[in-house]
């Protein structure tokens, strides 16, 4: 689908695949984060709440080059600009983890591994709509010249 604006073009792919994609992705750096979560937890007797913390860290680390180059296939922006939006997408992320895992352990009394699930998937409402909307945002292209000589509305009627 296209969305026309001012003689430029936009390609806006379904929300949807982006959503399927991102959660594929995302669920692989999630799975990274849940393991190294509870191992650093159960096995390296490290806090629950830094055992997240790392766990979070890798999962970012696996989470960008996935996101970026399949999810919402931008592979041309600008790499430092789109990390740091991503990093700073993913501590507000970790915050909203934290804090459900906070709650879901000392308020709700749910064990431990259970709140780092629940703070990881807390988290992903909040990722994918920053990446989508602000990280991974396609640049427009400029229309070709049959595209523009194909609009059959009225010159008035154009924006």
């Amino acid at each position: 689908m296209f969305v026309k604006r001012n003689a430029r073009q936009y390609h806006v792919a379904p929300i949807a695949a982006r959503i399927v994609k991102y959660a594929i992705s995302g669920g692989v750096a999630a799975i990274a984060a849940w393991l190294i979560s509870v191992s650093t937890y159960k096995f390296g007797h490290v806090p629950y709440l830094i055992s997240q913390a790392l766990g979070f860290l890798i999962g970012t680390a696996v989470n960008y080059p996935l996101s970026r180059l399949w999810a919402f296939g931008n592979k041309k922006g600008p790499i430092p600009r789109q990390l740091f939006l991503f990093v700073a997408g993913t501590v507000v992320g970790l915050g909203i983890n934290e804090l459900a895992l906070t709650t879901s352990v000392e308020w709700a009394n749910l064990p431990v591994p259970m709140g780092m699930m629940i703070g990881l998937c807390s988290a992903f409402l909040w990722n994918f709509s920053w990446n989508n909307w602000v990280t991974f945002v396609q640049k427009p292209h400029v229309l070709s010249s049959h595209q523009r000589t194909t609009d059959c509305r009225a010159p008035s009627e154009r924006s």
